[in-house]
């Protein structure tokens, strides 16, 4: 062990290291160029073209982030672009002026190139590196330490996820300019340098600009004047005075241009659903910081119940035993260093925000810019003998296990996986691609009505026409999709027109399903929800209060040739055969690994 950490120290303390470490990060990176257009970036092509190929989806051209409104949603719901059980007072709106118009430019220059505005986003990533290592090397010694911090960080395979899509360029921008926002700060603050006021509130406010999640930031400054500033009393929190003006007038006019969230079961907006939101906090909190510190991605959380029920438990309890080990093993540091602490209280009040949407690895940057620095102190007291002999640490073997565990985890594994990270867009477009080929393309489809009785979630339904209008190919007339492949369907025949649905385990089981019906806005029992041609009664609800079981009634025959009826088999939509009246089929729990892998 004390051979490896010497060759360790040795590697991360010449001169160009922390130059090395960004290098392979970007290479990394770089697998990304290759990843192409999926899901949401077909809808910011629509929407840049001004494309009016899909009802009630029109948009102003730099409003890339707003994705349901309630003025619209009717006619969303009636075109099948959103499902059935969709909430028509669901909001989903952000914010995001800056980072729309990084994709402007895109559009303007390389409209047809997904390799240059992938390239883009490389770049940003690339700025938001330099600013990490700049912070870094004013906050952290020894200097192998600082570089140690930098390749938990950029290394890290998380970083590899919000590359890989387009749409989720707002991560990336808004995360890069937060951070120089820090590191203006503290030049400010510690080296009274007149000039980062100025610079890091416009950082900040940009960066707010960018995407909502550069609230996060703030944690940092908070804990900067709480162990950092040189002012003692009330009187250090002055500094912070500006910053809230900027959150504060960021909030205000988003919400005056109309965005914001309301009645999603995946976000929720803290100001407006408290409760809600200090609950989603509870649950997801310890998912986001045990992906950060250990493993395995935050995004298992929300597969749990579609794979392996019963998994959340397994993760909960290893989120409590991982975060409840390295707080004993940081404890002695924790006593006697005020930079640690900030970067502790920083990387866990930066994870708050983050709550209010389901858990996924994107949302770890900036949790990550304090959490990684404190890995990487906590490796070097491991490693360190002489500090292991002023603070001995009860059992020895658990130590190096820790600490061999760190190297492995943030310098060995994390990097190999972050190229495919860095892909994982291709792999969404290559699943989506496979569902819409599946799907007629003739040009009669645009006076048929498909009904898909059981794809495996919603975006197998929900984006296939901004797929098809995005590629010129021929629109679906209309879309209805009766439940989704994430439990067994029983579909009974009641009649002519009409059929009986029930999941095995209910409707609205998934985050994707919840996306735009909120369990805190429930369906009722007896409930209708009338559409354009067809009629849905909820006639069970379950313990939970999630519908159990509906009734569908279509406004003509089920066998007239204007209806194309097809069922999720395999890695694709085939016929589906219509029982008989009085008769019954169960489809079976789609595969979700035979989807991903084949």
């Amino acid at each position: 062990m004390n051979r490896l950490a010497d060759c360790l120290r040795s590697l991360l303390s010449r001169p160009r290291a922390h130059a090395v470490v960004i290098a392979i990060s970007l290479l990394l990176a770089a697998t990304s160029l290759w990843s192409g257009l999926g899901a949401d970036d077909h809808i910011h092509r629509l929407i840049l073209k001004q494309s009016d190929a899909i009802a009630g989806f029109e948009r102003a051209q730099l409003d890339l982030f707003r994705f349901a409104e309630p003025q619209h949603n009717r006619a969303l719901m009636d075109n099948g672009t959103f499902p059935w059980w969709a909430d028509p007072e669901v909001r989903l709106g952000f914010f995001r002026p800056v980072t729309a118009l990084t994709h402007y430019l895109d559009f303007v220059l390389w409209p047809e190139s997904p390799f240059l505005a992938h390239l883009h986003s490389v770049i940003w990533f690339g700025t938001g590196l330099l600013g990490v290592w700049s912070l870094y090397r004013r906050l952290i010694n020894p200097g192998w330490v600082v570089v140690l911090a930098l390749a938990f960080y950029a290394l890290d395979d998380a970083r590899g996820s919000p590359i890989s899509w387009l749409a989720n360029r707002n991560a990336v921008v808004a995360c890069t300019l937060s951070i120089w926002a820090l590191v203006f700060h503290h030049r400010h603050r510690a080296d009274g340098w007149k000039p980062g006021m100025p610079l890091g509130l416009l950082a900040f406010t940009a960066a707010l600009g960018a995407a909502e999640g550069a609230v996060a930031i703030f944690a940092y400054l908070f804990a900067y004047t709480l162990f950092l500033e040189r002012a003692r009393g009330l009187r250090r929190f002055v500094h912070l005075v500006p910053y809230l003006v900027v959150v504060v007038a960021w909030r205000a006019t988003s919400k005056a241009l109309g965005y914001g969230v309301l009645g999603s079961g995946v976000y929720v907006d803290p100001s407006a659903e408290p409760a809600a939101f200090v609950a989603m906090t509870v649950e997801r909190l310890p998912i986001l910081m045990l992906a950060q510190v250990a493993a395995p991605w935050s995004e298992v959380w929300n597969a749990t119940l579609l794979v392996l029920p019963g998994l959340e438990y397994a993760v909960a309890l290893g989120a409590a035993v991982v975060l409840t080990t390295m707080g004993i093993l940081l404890a002695p540091l924790w006593r006697r260093s005020p930079i640690l602490r900030f970067w502790i209280v920083g990387a866990v009040l930066a994870a708050v925000p983050s709550c209010a949407t389901f858990p996924a690895d994107r949302l770890l940057s900036w949790v990550a810019i304090g959490a990684m620095p404190a890995l990487a102190y906590l490796f070097a007291g491991l490693v360190d003998e002489s500090w292991r002999r002023k603070e001995p640490l009860w059992r020895p073997k658990i130590t190096m296990f820790v600490a061999l565990g760190l190297a492995l985890l943030h310098l060995v594994i994390a990097p190999l996986t972050f190229p495919m990270r860095a892909r994982g867009a291709e792999a969404v477009r290559k699943m989506l691609a496979l569902a819409n080929d599946s799907v007629p393309k003739t040009p009669e489809i645009s006076e048929k009505t498909v009904v898909f009785v059981n794809p495996p979630a919603d975006p197998f339904v929900g984006f296939l026409p901004f797929i098809r209008a995005d590629l010129g190919e021929p629109l679906v007339g209309t879309q209805r999709w009766l439940a989704t492949g994430s439990t067994e369907v029983l579909v009974e025949r009641l009649d002519e027109h009409t059929l009986r649905v029930r999941p095995k385990d209910g409707f609205l089981l998934s985050p994707s399903e919840q996306l735009l019906r909120s369990p805190r806005r429930p369906l009722e029992k007896n409930q209708r929800i009338e559409l354009e041609g067809m009629t849905v009664e909820i006639t069970e609800v379950g313990w939970d209060g999630r519908p159990a079981e509906a009734v569908m009634r279509f406004s003509r025959p089920l066998e007239d040739p204007g209806y194309i009826w097809l069922k999720w088999e395999g890695r694709q939509y085939v016929p589906f055969e219509l029982p008989e009246i009085g008769g019954q089929v169960v489809l079976p729990k789609v595969d979700f690994f035979e989807i991903a892998y084949g």
